[in-house]
């Protein structure tokens, strides 16, 4: 058993049966409290454990899921396989943009710096931005799962 410091500043102890009823409804609270829209809204979609987390508890609240996802075909670091198959399972509207040397990469970036209020060094910024470009043509809204797969030990490195 875990201790928790609930409301009351009294630790609580967690049995772990409670503890997973407990993270379940509150994510599925989370994400009803977030599918609320009067705009078209969408998922990024990485294949990992929060942003299919996050469809998951969508379509299990009925929502009609749109999915949005970058990919890199043919790289060690593509996931494109678990965005296929959770996709599929849940049966998302996916769109994808498979980031290559195809496209301008030199343009994208000075574009990116000319945009950013400051230098950044987050490898994925780029990619994030080509997301949040892509993903504008079909909703004004996306919900992401950001940072949520290290905080649910989604990675081994």
């Amino acid at each position: 058993m875990a201790a928790y410091w609930g409301p009351t500043c009294r630790p609580r102890k967690w049995v772990l049966e409670d503890a997973k009823e407990e993270l379940d409804s509150l994510l599925r609270q989370s994400v009803r409290e977030h599918l609320i829209s009067d705009v078209p809204l969408g998922i990024w979609f990485s294949g990992g454990l929060d942003s299919s987390t996050l469809v998951h508890y969508a379509a299990e609240l009925g929502a009609r899921v749109k999915t949005f996802s970058i990919t890199f075909k043919g790289r060690s670091f593509d996931e494109s396989r678990y965005i296929e198959e959770v996709s599929r399972r849940y049966g998302t509207e996916h769109s994808e943009f498979d980031l290559n040397t195809d496209i301008d990469l030199t343009g994208a970036v000075e574009r990116f710096a000319y945009h950013s209020d400051e230098p950044c060094a987050d490898a994925g910024a780029l990619p994030v931005w080509f997301l949040a470009k892509e993903c504008r043509k079909d909703v004004t809204v996306a919900l992401s799962g950001e940072g949520a797969d290290e905080l649910f030990g989604g990675y081994v490195t």
